[in-house]
Order: structure tokens, then sequence, then C-alpha cells
């Protein structure tokens, strides 16, 4: 069973901190497919992603180019698909139907060798109670553990 992290970005671009994401992910050697709510973030994020760094090039293609899961460590699509050696699923949203997608995203049945799911939304504040309702969808059967972190002022704060 795979661990489920949400994080809330509250007065920040989303696609800046998940820029920020991917980076942590490709340092800890990890392979990671993104699904974004919308083509705009998935292209915005894909341009982040190739400009992050002048010095250490992101290896990742998207859902509109050819994609080589040998070559390339992330793969940016705006559908729910897992690749087989990617252990990592993170969902990146600019919507706010905050309880709504986490419904979607954890009712899904993981594969086994997906050990992190990885939920990022743009949400006000009051999107935190919202979150806190996780309790009552059963996750403990689903996860090994979840965590919820909200982002403010380029902090994170735990919540949960």
């Amino acid at each position: 069973m795979p661990e489920l992290i949400i994080y809330q970005i509250t007065n920040e671009e989303i696609k800046d901190v998940a820029t920020t994401l991917v980076k942590g992910l490709f340092d800890k050697n990890a392979k990671a497919v993104l699904v974004f709510d919308s083509h705009s973030l998935m292209n915005d994020c894909d341009k982040r992603i190739w400009t992050f760094s002048s010095e250490q090039f992101i290896p990742h293609g998207m859902i509109t180019d050819k994609f080589d899961k040998e070559l390339q460590s992330f793969y940016l699509t705006d559908r729910f698909e897992s690749i087989q050696g990617f252990s990592t699923m993170a969902f990146i949203f600019e919507n706010d139907n905050t309880l709504e997608n986490i419904e979607k995203i954890t009712s899904n049945a993981f594969p086994d060798y997906i050990e992190r799911v990885i939920y990022m939304f743009s949400g006000i504040l009051e999107s935190q109670e919202y979150v806190k309702e996780i309790g009552k969808l059963n996750l403990d059967s689903k996860f090994t553990s979840h965590k919820f972190f909200c982002r403010q002022n380029a902090t994170w704060l735990k919540i949960i």
C-alpha cells in the first residue's frame, strides 16, 4: 500500500511549488507520473521544469510527446494512468474541489509498485476543514499513512 501526502498551496503559484516537488523527487532518484487537472497547468509546469536550472536537466516527457520511461524520470499527463517502475503518482490540481478530488483520488486501486500518492492543490485556508474530513474516507485500509501539509508564506506547516 502506498502512503498519501496532501499539500495545500495558499499564496503561491502552484506551478512553482510543483516544480520544486519535481526537483525534490528527482534528487531522491524517484520516478513519478504527474497528473494535472488542466492542459494549461501541465504546459506551464513543463516549461518551468525545462527552465528550472541552467546547470541541471530534469528528464521528463508529456502525454503529447514521445515518452521513454528508461530515459525520462517524470511523465506529465492529464489522465489517471500509472507506469510500471514509476513509484510516485502526484495529482496537481488548481481547482478547489478539495474533498471531491481527494475522494476521487483515494477511491482508486493503485498498483503494488506505487509507493507514494501525492495530492497537491491550490486552495484557500478554509479548504483545510475539507481536508480534515479525509479521516472519514477509511484511508487506513488503502494507505500505509496519510499526512497533510499547508504551505503559507513559503513555509510548510503540518496539519495532520
